[in-house]
């Protein structure tokens, strides 16, 4: 077996992650006759009656205070008598996490009797992932922030709690992490090391962010476990941008910032970009964080996270890196894709790639050319399976649970395609222009080195830089 462990920074990663494993409690009644093993996502333990056998997802969750709103560490497994939790890990004491009490919604108050469903959601009750998410979690999965608040209405952001100051920005959350180590040099210890070390062969970590301040502490958590945990493991990762109202020096220099840290310590970088506008019928609401994550996982995330999961003819994590980063320097998925078909044999597609290679990062006289592929992974999902060497099947059928949006009803098959191009080429000699022209830092000779070295990794055939304006 080859365990996954998936950590999610912040409300963004919160929502694709709900719905994620909200969607595998589907195939949990299908029992050992499953083609997915609920065991590589999933950690099998005892409640502290010492009688119950309980799933919990293989999940580390942080949040700033009030992200988890009415969502408890503690439930009927897991009960707050016995905090040291003996029974159930063999390593430390759960951390209360202490904070103003939040209502639940009709759909959690429902979800206890079980009792829930669909109409009982909606766009206004799943303003945090915890609306509507439907597992109980170990009560180590939780990891708060105490110094930053978070409000989906006053202040969905994040704000520091002495003052105005937000949660953007790369520098605020590495500042963020060098805090929390000065508080508790063994936080990674304590927090994640006891997840690693109970897996019998931990196949890699699945890690989701944005690129809010969350950028600066998982750059930072990952470095750390690089050097601490596993210098060679297997690290995915994915980062959810969000578009800026404007472009300003700050934002793309924040940009910069998030794709060096972060494409340095993973084994696959996949930056990604939440549409505007989809084909998807009116129902879809572009504005709803649960609505993209449900569209995100129907049409992307989840089939990549099944196909890891396969008893048969899956494909794990390193092998999934491989395959995609064919040299072992070039590691940026540049498109990222999926098509939907309904009942009635229709086609909704729906563009994933990052805003980064959409757009042009600077001023340009130059239209990019059609870019070259380096390599890709297709899944094609209860749909036929193109002749591509990289193309795998998925047969379980699409999620049904009553914590997805209507509009996900109507689909019944899916294909996915990840992709290595040359277009993060010309994005990275932006970048180092970028530095060029506006870093007065120390570091500024050293960051247009790297972004050089890393630009020239997506090279193809004959490149004339004069393609790309003056040479930065």
């Amino acid at each position: 077996m080859r365990e996954i462990i998936t950590l999610s920074f912040g409300q963004t990663a919160g929502h694709i992650n709900a719905d994620y494993f909200n969607s595998q409690e589907h195939y949990f009644p299908l029992g050992p006759k499953s083609t997915s093993d609920p065991a590589v996502r999933f950690r099998r333990g005892v409640a502290t009656d010492k009688r119950t056998e309980t799933y919990n997802p293989r999940l580390l969750t942080w949040e700033l205070k009030g992200g988890y709103g009415a969502f408890q560490a503690f439930n009927q497994f897991y009960t707050e008598g016995d905090k040291s939790q003996n029974e159930v890990w063999n390593e430390g004491q759960v951390k209360e996490i202490k904070e103003q009490p939040v209502d639940k919604n009709e759909y959690q108050k429902a979800l206890d009797l079980g009792q829930e469903k669909a109409s009982q959601l909606n766009t206004d009750t799943t303003k945090r992932w915890t609306d509507y998410n439907r597992l109980l979690h170990h009560p180590k999965t939780r990891h708060q922030l105490d110094n930053w608040l978070f409000d989906p209405e006053t202040a969905p952001q994040g704000i520091h709690r002495g003052g105005q100051q937000k949660w953007t920005g790369f520098d605020v959350g590495v500042n963020e992490w060098e805090n929390v180590l000065n508080d508790d040099k063994e936080y990674l210890d304590s927090t994640l090391r006891s997840w690693v070390e109970e897996c019998d062969s931990l196949g890699g970590l699945n890690v989701v962010v944005d690129d809010s301040a969350w950028a600066g502490v998982a750059a930072k958590i990952l470095a750390n476990y690089r050097d601490d945990f596993d210098a060679k493991g297997t690290v995915v990762t994915w980062s959810v941008e969000a578009k800026p109202e404007k472009k300003t020096r700050e934002t793309q220099k924040n940009a910069i910032q998030t794709t060096m840290a972060l494409s340095q310590v993973s084994s696959i970088y996949i930056p990604v970009s939440f549409p505007t506008k989809t084909p998807i019928d009116a129902d879809f609401d572009p504005a709803s964080p649960w609505h993209q994550a449900a569209l995100f996982g129907l049409s992307v995330y989840e089939p990549v996270q099944l196909l890891a999961t396969q008893r048969n003819g899956g494909l794990s994590l390193d092998a999934m890196a491989a395959l995609l980063d064919t040299t072992g320097e070039r590691n940026i998925v540049s498109e990222v894709g999926g098509s939907l078909t309904d009942a009635d044999g229709d086609k909704s597609t729906v563009q994933y790639d990052s805003k980064l290679f959409q757009e042009l990062f600077l001023p340009s006289r130059i239209p990019p050319r059609t870019p070259h592929v380096f390599s890709d992974l297709s899944i094609a999902r209860l749909e036929d399976q193109s002749d591509d060497t990289n193309s795998y099947q998925l047969t379980q059928p699409m999620p049904a649970v009553s914590s997805q949006p209507e509009f996900t009803k109507q689909f019944v098959s899916s294909k996915t395609r990840l992709a290595v191009t040359t277009k993060p080429r010309r994005t990275l000699l932006d970048m180092a222009k970028f530095v060029s022209m506006y870093e007065r830092g120390d570091e500024r000779e050293e960051m247009k080195q790297e972004l050089g070295d890393m630009a020239s990794k997506y090279e193809h055939g004959w490149e004339d830089d004069s393609d790309e304006d003056d040479d930065y």
